[in-house]
């Protein structure tokens, strides 16, 4: 039986840090919450308003393109940062609410 081989995404569609491309931009958005967020109290909302465990070095690892992203974890970050998840896509370029 013939595996497919998998495929590499090209450098325009793959994020900047490699695994991810919301990362920089989960940072961003993070940053600029207001009042400015910490990784722990982010890990905080995630899990008490969400219902999603995140460590803080699991999020430092998304937001340094380490560790991708599953959707339901792009759908509580879009929630709690009160982004869209086209612009943590790098879709669009506005901070958009959700």
């Amino acid at each position: 039986m013939k595996v497919p081989r998998k495929r590499q995404m090209p450098d325009r569609i793959q994020g900047a840090e490699g695994s991810n491309i919301i990362g920089p931009r989960l940072k961003q958005a993070r940053r600029a919450h207001q009042p400015r967020w910490s990784g722990k109290q982010l890990c905080d909302v995630l899990h008490a308003d969400y219902g999603l465990p995140m460590t803080v070095g699991t999020l430092s690892k998304i937001e340094t393109g380490r560790r991708g992203v599953l959707d339901y974890e792009l759908r509580a970050f879009t929630l709690a940062l009160q982004v869209t998840s086209d612009w943590l896509l790098g879709i669009s370029s506005g901070v958009a609410s959700a």
